[in-house]
């Protein structure tokens, strides 16, 4: 998924915390980068924050993993193009952010969702859409949960 200077930084990180796991620190920065590149700090926190969400959710596969590579969830991952990562900036803030959301240091507030979507990519709101909440705009993404809350 990664490339070997991007392993190595996770690598670094991972000795220094014991019980992290490198293989899914290795999901969640590939998933932040395809997904967030380019938006804020804050964009790519919320983005990994609902794959935690998912994870904790009874619907989803029990692990970073699992979630990130469920068939057809995550369009960077079933597109057919290479996924390895390009731009070396990039992979190395989403490996930063996935450790800090990952280890808890940071807590995006994501009120529980477990979708979102881009605002470029979605020209009408499909169906499945119409039933989640929306919960936050950040950035270019627009955060949702299937849960509605009255």
């Amino acid at each position: 998924m990664l490339g070997p200077k991007a392993l190595a930084i996770i690598a670094g990180l991972v000795s220094q915390t014991p019980g992290l796991d490198a293989a899914e620190m290795e999901c969640m920065a590939a998933n932040i980068y395809h997904e967030a590149r380019g938006e804020s700090d804050r964009g790519m926190a919320f983005a990994a924050g609902v794959t935690l969400n998912r994870v904790a959710s009874k619907r989803y596969p029990d692990t970073i993993c699992g979630v990130v590579l469920q068939r057809k969830q995550f369009s960077w991952t079933h597109d057919g193009k290479i996924d390895r990562p390009k731009d070396l900036a990039q992979i190395t803030r989403a490996i930063f952010i996935a450790y800090d959301v990952m280890t808890g240091s940071l807590l995006p507030n994501t009120q529980g969702a477990t979708h979102y979507y881009a605002h470029g990519k979605v020209s009408k709101l499909h169906k499945w859409m119409q039933t989640f909440e929306r919960v936050a705009v950040v950035g270019n993404h627009t955060f949702m949960r299937k849960e509605m809350r009255r």
